[in-house]
This record gives structure tokens, C-alpha cells and sequence, in this order.
């Protein structure tokens, strides 16, 4: 055989074998949280942990989101925005910037359409709760005096924003 053939037959062996190997990873690679800058992070119940859950399967046989610990910086986000939000006496263009300023792009574009004398909280009553965590987004409820709001919070860019909030008990 030619050398360069052989050595072109021994290029392609090594390229796939690399690929078997690459993708054997791949799954892993997956499974990484998103970059946010601090690495502790809390259960559910709110207690600092660094596991993760095992995925639980969906009732409809699909594949469910990759539960994680809830990072911490997410539920610091949701609480920031919560005392930004119920402040309903602030000036609209006041309470437009301090909200917008801890939301994703998309969901900032929609506050500027809100009027805080619309929103039903005047403070934050209680702590933030963790409700649900995937690799993807953390869901905190956060209670105020005028019932519970739910916070969605995403890490787009490495840094924990809220994409959404409603009212849990309505």
C-alpha cells in the first residue's frame, strides 16, 4: 500500500475513534448549569447544596426537565425584582427602569407598557421560596402583602434575569 493512503486510512481510523469517544461525552456536557458567576446554590427547601436530582420521568413517558439545585443567585434575583416590583407609589418611569434593569430584554419591553399603580403589592411579606429548578430556569415564590408572586427566573448570559412574574394565588 501507498504511504499516503496509509497514512489518509490512519487519519480517518483516529478522526473516528475521536468522534465515538466525543460523543460518549456528549450527554455530560449537556447537563451543565449555566454560567452565573457564583457557584453556591440551595435546595428547594432552601438549605446550600452543590447536587443535583436525578431527572424524573413525566407521566406522559417524555422526557422531563433535568432538575438542579437551585443557585443562589437566582433566588436573589427573584427577591430583587420582588421588592422592585411592589412599589406601586413610585413613579411609572422610576419603577419601569428599577424593574426592567433585573429582566431579560423580552420581558422588559413589556414592563415599560405597565402601570405600577396597577400592581397589587405594596412589599414584600416573607422570604423567597424555591419551587422548581432545571438547567434552564428557577421558579421562586416570593410572598407579598397582597398574595404570592410567582418569579421565572432564566440565565441567558450567564446572569440570573426574570423572564416573567404572575400572581400564584389567583
Amino acid at each position: 500500500m501507498r504511504p499516503h493512503l496509509l497514512r489518509a486510512a490512519a487519519m480517518r481510523c483516529t478522526a473516528a475513534v475521536a468522534l465515538i469517544m466525543l460523543s460518549a461525552c456528549l450527554p455530560a456536557l449537556q447537563d451543565t448549569e449555566p454560567a452565573t458567576g457564583h457557584s453556591q446554590t440551595v435546595d428547594i427547601g432552601g438549605r446550600p447544596t452543590t447536587s443535583t436530582a436525578p431527572p424524573a420521568p413525566d407521566a406522559d413517558g417524555l422526557a422531563a426537565p433535568i432538575p438542579a439545585a437551585v443557585p443562589a443567585a437566582a433566588v436573589d434575583a427573584a427577591a430583587r425584582f420582588a421588592d422592585a416590583w411592589a412599589r406601586p407609589d413610585l413613579p411609572a418611569a422610576d419603577w419601569r427602569e428599577d424593574v426592567a434593569a433585573l429582566a431579560t430584554a423580552e420581558y422588559a419591553h413589556l414592563l415599560r407598557t405597565v402601570d405600577p399603580a396597577d400592581v397589587p403589592a405594596t412589599r414584600v411579606t416573607g422570604q423567597p421560596q424555591p419551587r422548581e429548578s432545571t438547567t434552564a430556569r428557577v421558579v421562586v415564590d416570593v410572598p407579598t402583602d397582597a398574595g404570592t408572586l410567582r418569579v421565572i427566573c432564566v440565565a441567558p448570559h450567564g446572569r440570573w434575569l426574570v423572564a416573567t412574574v404572575q400572581m400564584a394565588d389567583r
